[in-house]
């Protein structure tokens, strides 16, 4: 199984006039493209994961402004920018086999493997968010995730005897 990554939107945390999310304000030089061909996962520091390349996350956790930056000048307004995720996948295995048996029984051997390679797939947000949630680049926890999606490899194996 392949799947892109879940959307979410980037978040200022700051509100306008009318109490609305004003969103963020991208760096000169920077598209929303840009900053999408940043997310995938990366290693972070004391062994937490990133969605963003460390690049975009600065010193402080914030995100870098050299990418991102909160608008804060009066009557400019942000932009919801919408990205997506890391993608996800996932290999499953089945096999099985028929032995004949002395007259009309037969035996039925089957194995099952989900996850198979045992994949961590990470997730921005948490995992009882569907889709279209917002990442504060206020936040001193920027672009870090801790939440996989799946859960550990799953052997099942099946013996069955028919006659």
């Amino acid at each position: 199984r392949l799947q892109s990554g879940r959307p979410f939107f980037l978040s200022s945390g700051r509100n306008t006039f009318n109490n609305f999310e004003n969103g963020v304000e991208l760096a000169p030089g920077v598209s929303a493209d840009d900053l999408q061909k940043l997310v995938g996962v990366f290693p972070g520091p004391n062994g937490t994961k990133l969605f963003f390349d460390p690049k975009v996350i600065g010193t402080d956790g914030r995100a870098n402004p050299q990418y991102l930056v909160s608008p804060t000048t009066p009557g400019v307004l942000g932009q919801r920018i919408f990205l997506y995720g890391p993608g996800f996948w996932n290999v499953d295995l089945g096999i099985a086999k028929r032995f004949a048996a002395p007259g009309r029984v037969y035996v039925n051997f089957e194995a099952l493997f989900l996850d198979l390679f045992n994949t961590n797939n990470f997730l921005v947000g948490g995992a009882s968010n569907d889709a279209g949630f917002g990442v504060s680049i206020n936040s001193t926890t920027f672009g870090q995730t801790t939440t996989t999606t799946g859960g550990p490899r799953n052997i099942q194996l099946r013996l069955l005897i028919g006659f």
